[in-house]
């Protein structure tokens, strides 16, 4: 049977409706919520308000692609800016009041120049660059220009471009001296601060201007301590330290005297590291700075759910009258006008995707925008509750369980490790957790030794410890939830995506007993591959990093670096997996399939276990012809219903 991609999604829903329903794992109360509301329902993402708070711009899927839109906030009218195709929208910002740069891809390829359009969309600016370029920031001294990087996949040390959007033509604002990797602007836009690439891998340098027009001076930032946003006035740097703390705290640091100049914030418990991906909002800054009185109002931080301390009580005023108008909510000030009298709200919870707010501080007015996914209808979603439990060693780890509607005792549990290792799981609204509590599942997410957010000894526990300590963890998770009835022992499966999808495969093949089966999207099965093909960073490849990584080679049959990577590398063990693994290859492109993901799949084939390269021609999928995200979740659907 020759079946097309349209076909196939058809296919899958009636198959996966008929596992799930055979199995019992949906009672009849809960709606069955399509694939689609969970992946393909943000109509409103990334918006902001123009500098004079009288117009909106977001992003929005047409035909699968992102575009640009604005919504008039006085006439309550959407308008589209561009047009659905192959090129999409990835990135934009306001220049002024009047225009929109916007930087366009093409498939898996961003970057190819940027274009800009008025935002009643009546003048078109096509080609304001046609070379690959990366938007940095607008220019609120130049409001028809912006800042941007030109060839940023080609040039190591680039320099910095202020590029007309009606002349067309761009010319040098910062010129790299060859050896600066990342520069930081002041709040009036100059670049004062510049760190050095050190190609030794030795302790970051800097060089730091206390004006302009002064000369540049080297300058060297504490142990553990890194720049993050520069003072209106008082030439001071915000940093970010862990120095002889062990959690993460936020002060004020002189350039000139090389001294710290007091705490800004810290927290007893938790890391205080801002500017994080807020719920789908990647353009949240966690720094959030007041130009109408010049200073630091706020920050806001991940803790075991958000949090954010305000410096000033005008912005306390405005958070409390949010805050009492939407009680049920994480209301976030996403953005303002010049003038800080009209405010963007984005207000979310754990089973809501979001919904944008518009406040009229003068006249008190909070006023309903529009929903992120209006798709969703948070009453058929499942809550994340925090919970704890204690490692074999003894470290707590903190992670979230979301029980489907329902039954809470004996379930099907998704163990769903974040990848990184770097990182970690927050609370908030997860579609991949939803999309499985909806399906019956109990989504359990553990961080992690490693992860971060913890403090300092919890993060250096992982070091040395991958596939080892690290890989305890994820099974004292499963134990934890075994031991509390929460999961069918007989009915987990474990799922990741990029390291996590490492993890995934090291579970199967490490504790085969545990896990009935696996779902492993774009991982890494072969470290000693995976570094000397050279797809990891220079810092890897150079092994400082990664020896503390993986930890010393030791004992008479463990000698050489080889044998290390070998023993935590679940593509030398496959013998060992358990259950069916479900394989979708990274990014998902059709028949190309990554290297790591290949030798995953014929280290199983070699011993005969069951398995399958999701779109390939396997004897349990069929192949597409250019399968899209949604058949893959499709495809999970069913084959977590076939399998548990």
């Amino acid at each position: 049977m020759n079946l097309n991609a349209a076909h196939w999604r058809a296919f899958a829903l009636f198959f996966t409706g008929i596992s799930l329903a055979a199995q019992g794992q949906i009672r009849a109360d809960v709606e069955l919520l399509p694939v689609e509301a969970f992946f393909n329902g943000n109509q409103y993402t990334d918006a902001t308000i123009s500098p004079d708070g009288e117009c909106l711009a977001f992003l929005s899927l047409v035909n699968g692609s992102q575009n640009l839109f604005t919504y008039d906030i006085e006439k309550k009218k959407f308008k589209s800016l561009t047009e659905g195709g192959r090129k999409a929208v990835f990135d934009y910002a306001w220049a002024g009041n009047e225009y929109l740069v916007y930087q366009t891809s093409l498939e898996n390829y961003w970057g190819l120049g940027l274009a800009a359009v008025r935002r009643d969309g009546k003048r078109r600016y096509k080609k304001v660059l046609s070379e690959p370029a990366r938007l940095v920031d607008s220019m609120s001294a130049y409001p028809k220009h912006v800042l941007a990087v030109l060839h940023p996949h080609e040039e190591q040390f680039p320099d910095l471009h202020r590029v007309g959007i009606t002349s067309r033509h761009h010319t040098t604002y910062f010129e790299n001296p060859g050896d600066v990797d990342y520069w930081l602007l002041d709040p009036e836009g100059q670049v004062r601060l510049v760190k050095i690439f050190n190609r030794d891998g030795g302790t970051d340098t800097y060089r730091y201007r206390a004006t302009v027009k002064e000369p540049w001076k080297d300058i060297e930032l504490p142990e553990e301590t890194f720049p993050l946003a520069l003072d209106y006035d008082s030439n001071l740097l915000f940093v970010a330290t862990g120095q002889d703390r062990e959690f993460t705290a936020v002060y004020k640091y002189d350039p000139q005297s090389h001294e710290f100049a007091g705490l800004v914030w810290k927290d007893s418990s938790y890391d205080v590291v801002p500017g994080y991906d807020l719920n789908g909002v990647s353009d949240f800054k966690g720094l959030i700075f007041s130009d109408q009185f010049r200073t630091l109002a706020g920050i806001a931080y991940e803790s075991n759910g958000p949090q954010i301390q305000w410096f000033l009580p005008f912005y306390e005023d405005v958070q409390e009258m949010i805050d009492q108008s939407l009680p049920n909510t994480q209301n976030v000030l996403l953005g303002r006008d010049k003038s800080e009298e009209r405010f963007l709200i984005f207000a979310y919870n754990d089973r809501d995707p979001g919904n944008y707010y518009l406040l009229d501080y003068p006249t008190r007015q909070l006023q309903w925008l529009f929903s992120k996914n209006p798709s969703i209808n948070p009453e058929q979603l499942a809550p994340m509750k925090p919970v704890q439990m204690v490692s074999r060693d003894g470290r707590i780890l903190h992670g979230y369980l979301t029980l489907p509607q329902g039954k809470r005792q004996n379930l099907p549990l998704i163990l769903k490790p974040h990848g990184g290792p770097f990182m970690r799981d927050k609370w908030g609204f997860d579609p991949e957790v939803q999309f499985l509590a909806n399906r019956g599942y109990a989504v359990l997410q553990v961080n992690y030794r490693g992860s971060t957010g913890y403090g300092k000894d919890f993060f250096m526990a992982a070091f040395g410890e991958i596939g080892k300590k690290m890989q305890n963890d994820i099974t004292d998770a499963v134990q934890w939830a075994i031991s509390e009835k929460i999961a069918d022992p007989q009915r987990i499966a474990i799922y990741g995506e990029g390291f996590g999808a490492y993890l995934a495969m090291t579970g199967l093949v490490s504790t085969p007993e545990l896990f009935q089966c696996a779902v492993a999207v774009g991982g890494i099965y072969d470290w000693e591959s995976f570094l000397n093909k050279g797809k990891a960073p220079v810092t890897e490849r150079n092994m400082p990093l990664s020896r503390s990584w993986f930890g010393e080679p030791g004992g008479e049959d463990n000698t050489h670096e080889e044998q290390l990577l070998k023993s935590i590398s679940p593509a030398h063990h496959a013998a060992l997996a358990g259950g069916p693994v479900l394989l979708i290859p990274k990014a998902n492109n059709g028949f190309t399939i990554d290297p790591q993901t290949r030798l995953m799949a014929d280290a199983l084939q070699r011993e005969k276990k069951p398995h399958e390269i999701f779109s390939q021609n396997t004897d349990s999928v069929v192949p597409l012809d250019k399968p899209t995200p949604m058949d893959h979740y499709h495809r999970i659907e069913s084959f977590l219903a076939e399998n548990l």
